[in-house]
């Protein structure tokens, strides 16, 4: 695509001393997570069943929230999702967490900052996402995502996301 003659604004931004929006990500607002940043999986995160993706409704907020599930649009202001290093479950600023301890129970979104830190996930490409502290495997149902006992042969149990980083 032509953009034409950038030579001017170029030159303002160095009379300016302008930093590269990088700086601001780092040191104004490091809260937002970079979702291809540190993770060993992201995009959006896809039911290889329903093809429905994890979605969360556009939240940005801190209280809790519910994770829904919806038809898969792929754009990732509400259906970005990564798997960090650290092997949290995550959207933009908040983080996928179980708040109960048995089958049946929803995933909530909830804030990785002042939240609880020890949510972490296990998941292997096209496998099953394991919410390690319960040992339970996200799954989806008509109401949406939901806790489940792990089941190998549970086609509602694999997940997808677009990449995936070796």
């Amino acid at each position: 695509m032509d953009v034409g003659d950038l030579s001017e604004r170029l030159a303002l931004k160095r009379r300016l001393q302008c930093r590269p929006f990088s700086w601001f990500m780092e040191n104004i607002w490091p809260e937002l997570f970079v979702l291809n940043r540190n993770v060993t999986a992201w995009g959006s995160a896809r039911n290889l069943n329903t093809n429905k993706c994890l979605d969360n409704h556009n939240y940005l907020f801190q209280a809790d929230e519910p994770l829904f599930a919806d038809n898969c649009h792929y754009q990732f202001a509400a259906q970005g999702f990564s798997l960090t290093t650290g092997r949290r479950l995550r959207t933009s600023l908040q983080c996928v967490v179980v708040k109960g301890s048995v089958s049946g129970t929803r995933p909530r979104l909830e804030d990785c900052i002042i939240g609880p830190q020890g949510d972490t996930w296990t998941h292997q490409q096209s496998g099953s996402l394991k919410h390690d502290p319960t040992g339970l495997c996200l799954d989806l149902d008509d109401q949406g995502p939901v806790m489940k006992t792990c089941n190998a042969t549970s086609i509602t149990q694999l997940w997808q996301f677009n990449t995936y980083v070796h």
